[in-house]
């Protein structure tokens, strides 16, 4: 359970923006990482996974992502800020250009968080990638011949992808976007998509299209399969649902300790930004 006396549910739309719209009134030095939009905040509310604990110099919002709680802040960068503690663990994340204010990451070790990781973003031409693939097709048909067969998953089975994720030792819970199981039941075909051997999922990845704009993760692989040619297979197939579905470009992050990940976004020309990405833990 939360801890009732301190973090408590969100009821409205209305009621964050009165909230965050009176912080900003008293508070002088504003930072926020709250990164959604009103329809995605609403969204929140309206399944039950939206709470928060404020007083005049800040607002924190808790958002129940399943496995782990996003939270996000309003805060005044200058004054010491505690956070109460949920009862699973806490994810905060922290975007930036160029260079972090140390001042929040000295809040964050304050409160006992560990960053995790940083990641770089990058952008992907869609059609440029695509076109670049296109040889992939005659690859994708002697790789079938030899037992490895690529699918998009349908609903009963994303878990099989999500497990795979989870235990990469890459890519983390907090990695997987969270949907109820109603919003799993419409996702479009090839939002998940895998590559199976004998029946067993043995790569994975999880994509999306927001507002036209592709998000990427990466490829996730058995340790036993890597370096068989299986990640260009998923990559050729998602720039490929992505092109059908009209998309011009996508956006997605990389650790920068992954020095393979970023080689292999190199090769297809994806373009880094100057837009860093701090990942901040505290397990409970």
């Amino acid at each position: 359970m939360l801890n009732r006396l301190e973090i408590v549910p969100l009821n409205s739309l209305e009621q964050y923006y009165s909230i965050v719209n009176g912080i900003k009134k008293t508070v002088s030095n504003m930072f926020s990482n709250i990164y959604f939009t009103s329809d995605q905040i609403e969204r929140y509310i309206k399944q039950k996974r939206a709470y928060y604990s404020s007083d005049k110099n800040r607002f924190l919002l808790y958002l129940d992502e399943g496995l782990y709680y996003r939270v996000c802040m309003c805060i005044d960068i200058e004054k010491k800020t505690d956070i109460p503690k949920a009862d699973k663990k806490m994810y905060v994340k922290y975007i930036y250009l160029k260079e972090r204010d140390e001042k929040f990451s000295t809040i964050m070790k304050d409160n006992s968080f560990v960053l995790e990781g940083t990641s770089v973003e990058f952008r992907r031409n869609i059609e440029s990638a695509y076109e670049k693939m296109r040889n992939m097709e005659r690859f994708i048909n002697r790789m079938e011949e030899s037992g490895f067969v690529f699918c998009n998953l349908t609903n009963g089975e994303y878990d099989k992808v999500e497990d795979l994720i989870i235990h990469s030792g890459i890519l983390k819970d907090y990695h997987i976007p969270f949907r109820t199981d109603e919003e799993k039941k419409n996702l479009p075909a090839g939002t998940y998509m895998c590559i199976k051997k004998d029946g067993e999922v043995i790569a994975g990845s999880i994509g999306s299209i927001e507002n036209g704009i592709g998000r990427l993760e990466d490829v996730v692989i058995k340790d036993e399969y890597k370096m068989k040619g299986l990640a260009p297979v998923i990559a050729y197939n998602r720039m490929k649902w992505m092109y059908e579905n009209k998309v011009q470009y996508a956006t997605g992050w990389i650790l920068l300790n992954n020095q393979e990940s970023l080689s292999y976004h190199s090769h297809f020309g994806d373009k880094q930004k100057e837009k860093y990405c701090d990942e901040w833990i505290l397990n409970i």
